[in-house]
């Protein structure tokens, strides 16, 4: 799973055009995995405002207000919720002001990176989990809010 950052949508209205995955605006796991198998490419919608995001804070963005940073969901330091990780894996996000973020939209495909020896072994294990698959985006909407 990958971060990208490009074309925002961040609107309700963008997301009306949804399949029944992401209709709540959260995304569960084996949504997640059944979309790669059966979705081809076609994208998620996501409300950023129903991931936990408490163990992201402030400081974790050193630009301040309207800086970008990525965090790994999956990672024990920014873990809040292990499905959210599972599902999102990095993911990028601008901070705003009184601890909202926005992020524009993640990419769902099981990529390997170079020198992350630990995050692959888990990719690939999700990848076998998930079975074979078409990568697509997730795209956010609304905002989020990181903790203390």
């Amino acid at each position: 799973m990958a971060a990208g950052c490009s074309v925002a949508t961040n609107s309700v209205a963008d997301a009306t055009n949804v399949n029944w995955a992401s209709k709540d605006g959260y995304i569960t796991l084996s949504e997640a995995n059944w979309h790669y198998r059966t979705g081809n490419g076609t994208p998620l919608y996501a409300d950023l405002g129903k991931l936990n995001l408490s163990r992201i804070s402030v400081s974790d963005f050193p630009g301040g207000v309207g800086s970008s940073a990525s965090f790994n969901l999956d990672s024990p330091r920014y873990m809040g919720s292990a499905n959210d990780g599972l599902v999102y894996g990095t993911i990028r996000l601008t901070l705003g002001k009184n601890r909202s973020v926005t992020s524009n939209f993640d990419i769902y495909d099981f990529d390997m990176q170079r020198g992350r020896f630990l995050r692959n072994v888990a990719t690939r294990i999700g990848n076998f989990v998930a079975g074979g698959g078409t990568p697509y985006s997730i795209n956010f909407y609304g905002t989020g809010t990181i903790g203390d």
